[in-house]
């Protein structure tokens, strides 16, 4: 437990974001469909960002403290550089300093929604933020 929440970047950038159970069945359909043979597979559900999703968690959870920490656009740079083998800073910045979160018009990429079984409800934010378990890894 680090005791914040932690925020990156613009936070006003949209992102899309899903579930673990609806990410796995997406790769699994993706990696099954004869559409997807060669292609980047994208899927968009659940547009939002990260001030909306920080303000979803502090209504659904008003008797709990959200303290945050930013880091910024300078900092994720510096940690690009300071810690070379860590992936994660290089994708939060071209995410959330970049824009890079939609990537669809890359070439190659087809947009997964469309492999998608008819029927299919994607887990929404605030189904997973309602989730105690979730916001607060199972610690009452």
């Amino acid at each position: 437990d680090r005791g914040f929440v932690e925020s990156y970047g613009n936070v006003d950038v949209i992102f899309h974001s899903n579930s673990v159970e609806d990410a796995g069945l997406m790769i699994a359909l993706a990696a099954t469909d004869d559409r997807t043979v060669n292609k980047y597979v994208q899927f968009q559900y659940n547009p939002s960002t990260q001030s909306k999703n920080l303000a979803l968690v502090k209504r659904l959870w008003p008797n709990h403290e959200f303290p945050e920490k930013h880091v910024d656009e300078s900092e994720l740079i510096r940690l690009m550089h300071e810690d070379k083998d860590n992936l994660l800073w290089g994708v939060l910045y071209a995410f959330f300093c970049m824009g890079r979160t939609n990537c669809a018009d890359f070439r190659g990429t087809m947009l997964g929604n469309t492999i998608m079984p008819s029927d299919f409800k994607c887990a929404t934010i605030e189904e997973c933020l309602s989730d105690h378990s979730f916001v607060f890894s199972d610690k009452l």
